[in-house]
């Protein structure tokens, strides 16, 4: 009976079966973010971007989907709390200080600032530009900064497969971005 269901079922990444799941498994999701975030508005958040990944990267295989789900809630998570401990705080303006000063001491200087962005326009070209398993494996690891194991357990490749993707990324995007890479300290 119940092989009978899963037939009938619209293939994973199609926008009735991500529906579905967010009718079947949204609540779970909530609750799981709220009692380890003790917060529902930003529970809410999470579990939205829980969704958006799912459906961006669709690598659910079949399975258990709550706990696909629940693992992409939890790497967010970590992913918070890691954001939170990189931030440093600002130092407020002295009372005494000018506003023209307070710009003016801030740390990028335009020229510094056009080669962020001019950066940051070239990398998402060039990540558009890579094979979808090396794409992914670099924004996992790069960019989300999930470790090697998390990636293996998310996408269920191999280790092997993990490190080869990242490496292959990399290696393709320093290609790509070319001198703005190694002015940046992105080729380490």
């Amino acid at each position: 009976m119940m092989a009978m269901v899963m037939e009938t079922q619209e293939p994973t990444g199609g926008e009735a079966f991500w529906q579905q799941a967010y009718r079947d498994h949204g609540a779970s999701v909530l609750g799981f973010l709220q009692r380890r975030l003790g917060q529902r508005d930003v529970a809410e958040d999470l579990l939205q971007e829980t969704f958006i990944r799912a459906i961006r990267f669709d690598s659910f295989q079949g399975g258990n989907l709550r706990g696909y789900l629940i693992s992409i809630a939890r790497h967010l998570i970590i992913n918070k709390s890691r954001r939170k401990q990189l931030l440093v705080p600002v130092e407020t303006p002295r009372e005494d200080m000018q506003p023209f000063e307070t710009v003016a001491s801030d740390e990028h200087t335009p020229e510094e600032t056009t080669a962020g962005t001019l950066l940051h326009e070239r990398l998402g070209r060039a990540l558009h530009k890579l094979k979808p398993d090396h794409r992914r494996a670099f924004e996992l690891a790069v960019l989300e900064q999930y470790s090697y194991g998390e990636i293996v357990e998310t996408t269920g490749w191999s280790l092997a497969r993990v490190k080869s993707n990242v490496h292959r990324a990399r290696k393709k995007l320093i290609e790509e971005l070319g001198p703005l890479a190694a002015g940046r300290g992105t080729t380490s």
